[in-house]
């Protein structure tokens, strides 16, 4: 099938479809390429794990399988590497917790992603084994210099990536489709701060390099904006506190609106003759969407039919 993927958008969701789209052959066109605040902010962390609950994330096996296949093929294509290798380590702040992970690594699916407790800063921590995370910024710009400018061959797809606003405004989408979480992070300096990867307990420390890291994230369901807030500020250094007990130098403090669904499920498929969406990631998007974008373009070239759980008219006329 010829013809051009035509993306809107700009942040990871729209940079991994234009990744996977290139992937399998196909010509990929940016229109109004830009990144929503979401992205920019996203700390880039993949866990198959919800590691509050220990629950396993929905689609966790294909997701994984789909993410390293496709960044795997970017560093082979391209010579670009967008993974890094540190692993989230969670931390086991009780015996009980500690018990619990250690009878879950006895059994199936668990044995392979959870890695066996260790010693840290006077707390035990334990490696979930198939956990990482993307640099983000480097994601974006990268696919953004593989995109072609907007021409008048026949378009095959235009695909929609615009995050929950502007979903509602521009693409269509019910405004019950959504419901979106604002998040809050800090950057930091930690000096003698030293970790086995990416601790995990009440908050997450993410090594950026230089002695930068970032500290997140909140969850909030009102006051839908960008601005940062003292209460946010303060939920994240009692979390950071509870982590490092060393010094800190605050660097950046930024907010952002996640754009997650009513249903818990991302929004994938046609919304018009020739129109798709990929949206409604929510905070698991580095992880789902390099197999959500798989998905998707299946059903534009007609070899996949869509889903259920993440087809956009599952909100129709609500």
């Amino acid at each position: 099938m010829s013809g051009i993927v035509r993306i809107s958008g700009g942040g990871i969701a729209a940079s991994v479809l234009a990744l996977q789209a290139l992937r399998r052959g196909l010509r990929v066109e940016g229109s109004t390429w830009a990144p929503a605040a979401s992205s920019l902010l996203a700390s880039g962390i993949y866990n198959p794990i919800v590691l509050k609950r220990m629950k396993l994330v929905w689609r966790w096996k294909e997701a994984l399988d789909e993410l390293e296949a496709l960044y795997g093929w970017v560093e082979d294509t391209y010579g670009s590497s967008l993974l890094e290798p540190e692993q989230v380590y969670q931390r086991l702040d009780n015996a009980q917790k500690l018990n619990e992970w250690e009878g879950l690594r006895a059994d199936a699916p668990w044995s392979e992603l959870l890695g066996s407790p260790m010693r840290w800063n006077v707390q035990w921590v334990a490696p979930v084994l198939r956990s990482g995370w993307v640099r983000v910024p480097r994601l974006l710009e990268f696919s953004q210099t593989l995109m072609k400018s907007v021409t008048e061959e026949p378009v095959l797809a235009r695909v929609h990536c615009h995050g929950w606003a502007q979903g509602v405004r521009r693409d269509g989408l019910s405004e019950r489709s959504f419901n979106p979480v604002k998040g809050e992070v800090l950057r930091v300096l930690l000096p003698g701060y030293e970790a086995p990867g990416i601790v995990h307990g009440p908050v997450f420390i993410l090594p950026l390099g230089a002695g930068l890291y970032q500290v997140g994230a909140t969850y909030q369901w009102d006051a839908l904006d960008e601005v940062p807030t003292a209460k946010g500020s303060d939920e994240l250094i009692r979390g950071l506190r509870s982590l490092w007990d060393g010094p800190f130098e605050l660097v950046e403090h930024r907010a952002a609106v996640r754009p997650a669904t009513a249903d818990r499920r991302p929004l994938v498929g046609a919304v018009g003759p020739g129109e798709w969406v990929l949206n409604g990631l929510g905070s698991r998007g580095i992880l789902l969407a390099p197999l959500l974008a798989a998905e998707l373009l299946d059903q534009i070239l007609g070899v996949g039919a869509p889903l259920s759980e993440t087809d956009p008219s599952r909100f129709a006329g609500s």
